[in-house]
């Protein structure tokens, strides 16, 4: 098990993938909290967004901006019997913190590892979770694992829930980009319908092979793909 250290607390709850970094300030001194705050402007922002969503098409051309989540789905042909998809996901532009904590708490998973790292003295694999220590500013962390995240419902559309997705400090959450592959070639469904639909700051592209969703928002951001059988069509 890592060793605890009397630095500042992070975690990134992830799955469908939130991205949730909640701290305790009991865990940090005065000097750590103001050079936090301080490294980036964007956590100077007066009116702090409290939770709810809001998308930002201008956050699209802001190449400098750092955090960015991008992740990767693959339904196989025998997800819509057991539920089971190929995951992958990158995290980049991670904030610079003593202990981080990457947590996949309420799904079902297996084969959970680490696939990349870049700016993080260690990283280790602990149940539902990756322990990261001494992590530098704009570090990447990669993982990848199975997850059973395809359900059926009473409507007979096979529902990939996404979420929630969320950049968090304390009480506040701050712009991030998101994006999301699906390739569904192999699964024998079609795209139906998404959650939210598109608009500007939510992007949504479909090759009939494989679905991309780039976002680009503060808050929390929530996703539905429903597919059907595609000898339905």
């Amino acid at each position: 098990m890592m060793k605890k250290n009397n630095g500042l607390i992070v975690l990134f709850f992830t799955f469908l993938f939130q991205v949730n970094a909640n701290a305790s300030e009991s865990t940090a001194t005065q000097a750590e909290m103001e050079a936090w705050f301080n490294d980036d402007a964007e956590f100077r922002i007066a009116d702090v967004n409290e939770g709810k969503l809001s998308f930002l098409p201008k956050l699209k051309n802001k190449s400098t901006h750092k955090a960015q989540a991008n992740n990767q789905i693959k339904i196989l042909a025998t997800s819509a019997k057991d539920g089971w998809v190929d995951m992958s996901q990158c995290h980049r532009g991670l904030d610079a913190m003593p202990l981080v904590q990457l947590i996949f708490p309420e799904y079902t998973l297996r084969n959970l590892k680490i696939t990349k790292q870049i700016g993080i003295a260690e990283a280790v694999v602990e149940a539902k979770s990756i322990q990261m220590a001494d992590v530098s500013r704009g570090a990447e962390l990669c993982v990848a694992m199975q997850i059973k995240a395809l359900k059926k419902n009473t409507q007979g559309q096979y529902v990939l829930s996404n979420g929630p997705y969320q950049r968090r400090f304390l009480d506040g959450y701050y712009p991030m980009k998101l994006q999301l592959d699906v390739d569904y070639s192999q699964s024998g469904l079609k795209p139906v319908t998404t959650m939210p639909i598109q608009q500007p700051g939510f992007e949504i592209s479909d090759s009939k092979q494989k679905m991309k969703l780039k976002a680009y928002f503060e808050g929390v951001l929530r996703t539905q793909i429903s597919f059907m059988p595609a000898e339905s069509s």
